[in-house]
């Protein structure tokens, strides 16, 4: 394999720096292509994972950090982390460092990882209840106690058509009678949506 050709090309292709690629291949004796790709995927494995959870320098965690580690809010983290004092404490920075204590005793680090447990147990409880809600939806249609919207509207223009023969058509009623109640019925199926949105 000509390394330098793969170098220049992979860092065209990557994106990455010329001294990067190096660095990954270089521990490669004679590579496959193969194990070039299995390196590459590595490299950027780890750099995921160092964008994700960076390190900050002295152990120093701001309460963004501190949200981003648990995947919450800083609102929330600001929350749980009232009582302790930062280590760094300027206006526009606050960082706090893992092992600090609240005046209860707990520390920074318990702290947060009780708001990711809470998090879990929060999100959990909300499955089970949307788990809950759909069971009794089921239930409800089994027992006829709720219908859909389709089989409503269905029913009551079956009714209002019934009337409507009964009524309007209806020879036994007078002719200024059966054209008032033509209209009161013409009125109600041209406007049948607002109506029965409107209520």
């Amino acid at each position: 394999m000509n390394l330098e050709f793969s170098i220049s090309k992979a860092a065209s292709l990557t994106g990455l720096p010329r001294a990067t690629v190096s660095e990954i291949v270089s521990p490669l004796a004679d590579p496959s292509v193969e194990e070039v790709v299995a390196a590459f995927v590595s490299h950027m494995r780890q750099q995921s994972a160092s964008d994700i959870h960076p390190q900050p320098p002295d152990g120093l965690y701001s309460q963004l950090a501190l949200a981003e580690m648990t995947g919450t809010y800083p609102l929330a983290v600001k929350k749980v982390l009232k009582g302790i004092t930062p280590a760094v404490n300027k206006r526009h920075l606050k960082q706090y460092r893992l092992n600090q204590k609240n005046p209860a005793g707990k520390t920074v680090k318990q702290l947060i990882e009780s708001l990711r447990d809470a998090k879990a147990t929060d999100s959990k409880t909300r499955g089970e209840m949307l788990d809950n809600e759909l069971k009794e939806t089921k239930l409800q249609k089994l027992r006829r106690e709720l219908v859909p919207y389709s089989e409503v509207v269905d029913g009551l223009q079956r009714v209002i058509h019934l009337l409507y023969q009964r009524t309007a058509v209806n020879r036994e009623l007078c002719k200024p009678c059966r054209g008032l109640v033509s209209k009161v019925f013409n009125d109600v199926r041209n406007n049948s949506k607002n109506i029965l949105q409107s209520n």
